[in-house]
């Protein structure tokens, strides 16, 4: 029997509800388990007669597919582990944006009965890894950025692809993308839009001080660095996928490529990517 494994933020208020509808709709048909955590303590028998709790290191590698209740940060949150352990992501929006959800809160009883079918398509998108601080590494879905560490300052950040010198930016930060995260903070920071299965590396300036710095577009096995400059202000944060990661102090670099890891995405809607793109941008337009 099919495993699905489900990951709700309890945050949302329409989290419980939607958690019962969709176990509601599985019952019978898949086994469900949940993470074993003290946000559950209250609700265990709530969910009791659906699901079966387990350890986080039990549930990845017990379940064979893992359902995310939120929005797109939850999804982001998920995904290193998930595409770590091999397993495909389904996304049940119940946040604002929702570019990463398959489903809407609408569609959750459809949403169950079509994943226990097998009725969907898998899709894969490139993940970068992040190595820092003398050989730690992260994952990142989105992206990895480098940014100033207090308002009203700037920074001077200097790039180089394989080794090679490529420029320096005077900015308040640098965004390297992935396809899939070119609709995120990229896209604020005026970079392209890429359809979110390529194999692209994208590094985008954030409110550079110049007027010439555009988005270089790089191929997939290249690799990037960035080092901290001593000009202006020395310090800065690394962030992955929006989650400050460690402290960048001066003439320090980290370095940002693909991974051999690939996150797996559940499609259900009957959206294509521009429908879905119109559709995103004009509800938070």
């Amino acid at each position: 029997m099919l495993k699905i494994g489900i990951i709700p933020n309890l945050s949302k208020s329409e989290c419980k509800k939607a958690m019962e509808e969709f176990c509601g709709a599985l019952g019978g048909k898949a086994e469900i388990f949940l993470f074993a955590c003290a946000d559950f303590e209250k609700e265990e028998k709530f969910y009791a007669p659906y699901a079966r709790f387990l350890s986080e290191e039990e549930f990845f590698d017990v379940c064979d597919i893992i359902t995310v209740m939120g929005g797109d940060g939850s999804i982001l949150q998920v995904a290193p582990q998930a595409a770590a352990a091999g397993k495909p992501i389904l996304g049940i929006n119940l946040g604002r944006v929702g570019y990463l959800a398959s489903a809407e809160r609408n569609y959750i009883k459809e949403a169950a009965e079509r994943l226990v079918s097998g009725d969907y398509e898998m899709r894969e998108h490139m993940m970068l890894n992040l190595s820092y601080d003398g050989g730690k590494n992260i994952l990142a879905l989105n992206d990895v950025v480098a940014s100033r560490s207090e308002f009203g300052r700037i920074i001077e950040l200097s790039v180089y692809v394989d080794d090679e010198y490529a420029d320096t930016y005077t900015a308040d930060g640098i965004v390297i993308s992935t396809p899939t995260g070119s609709t995120a903070y990229s896209l604020s920071a005026g970079g392209p839009i890429a359809y979110p299965t390529m194999d692209v590396l994208m590094v985008t300036p954030i409110c550079s001080h110049d007027l010439h710095s555009r988005t270089i577009v790089l191929p997939s096995d290249k690799k990037i660095t960035v080092k901290l400059g001593t000009k202006y202000e020395y310090k800065a944060l690394i962030t992955v996928d929006g989650k400050i990661i460690s402290p960048l102090k001066a003439e320090e670099s980290f370095s940002v490529c693909a991974s051999a890891i690939r996150t797996k995405l559940i499609k259900m809607d009957n959206y294509g990517f521009y429908d879905l793109l119109r559709m995103k941008l004009r509800e938070n337009s």
